[in-house]
């Protein structure tokens, strides 16, 4: 519907930022040879979508690796990770490549970290980890996806009488404005959310120079880029 609302206001280019895609988009927008960039915070895009689609994503595996070797380095062994489940896509893979990064990186050096699938939200980190922490061996350390679960992590930790970073050691992922205001100040992977929306606009501009000129010779594959995350370490771990 948001794409068909565009297409009506006749619109030159779109920046397209979600954690799906399907090909009746795809088909939309290019049957009206409109130029677009999909920003792909998770970098889930098969190699067929990925010939037919500028795009930008981020290494969110990598982000989740920095998590677990930063956990591992604190000396930490039993880990665990809550991970989000949107709540409209239930059966999606979002948030799959950063708890992907951090089991990778736990059982290499030999550990087994615990995985829950919740929500989003604050409630769902905090019904997760009271989950986790009633266990006869709870986890020293979780990995909340996202700041938002996190958040819900350390009330739960602190109705349940744990010092953070002491007993617990608490990550979450996104680096939000709130982070660093709650108590502790959270440990998170910091997505450079400015450049990759100044990447955006910048290679979307370069389409529409293509589009208007076309005696300039375009590239026969999507361009792309990819953005590495910033391990941000504060007072939770």
């Amino acid at each position: 519907q948001y794409i068909e609302n565009l297409v009506s206001r006749q619109v030159e280019g779109v920046i397209y930022i979600t954690t799906t895609i399907e090909a009746k988009e795809l088909v939309l927008l290019n049957h009206f040879n409109i130029p677009s960039v999909y920003i792909d915070p998770e970098g889930r895009i098969d190699q067929q979508t990925m010939q037919q689609i500028n795009f930008i994503s981020v290494d969110s595996q990598g982000g989740g690796c920095a998590v677990a070797t930063h956990l591992l380095e604190r000396g930490h062994r039993r880990m665990a990770c809550i991970t989000g489940r949107p709540k409209e896509a239930p059966h999606s893979d979002w948030e799959w490549h950063r708890q992907d990064g951090f089991k990778r990186v736990a059982q290499e050096a030999g550990c087994n970290p615990d995985i829950i699938w919740a929500g989003q939200g604050p409630d769902d980190g905090y019904q997760a980890a009271l989950q986790l922490l009633s266990k006869e061996e709870p986890p020293t350390a979780i990995f909340a996806c996202n700041d938002t679960l996190a958040i819900g992590v350390l009330r739960a930790a602190h109705d349940m009488g744990l010092k953070v970073p002491e007993d617990l050691a608490v990550c979450g992922f996104d680096d939000i404005a709130l982070a660093q205001y709650v108590t502790p100040r959270l440990t998170t992977v910091r997505i450079r959310k400015h450049a990759l929306g100044q990447k955006a606009a910048e290679l979307l501009f370069n389409l529409l120079n293509e589009n208007h000129h076309p005696e300039i010779e375009t590239q026969a594959y999507a361009q792309s880029g990819i953005f590495e995350t910033e391990l941000i370490i504060r007072e939770s771990t």
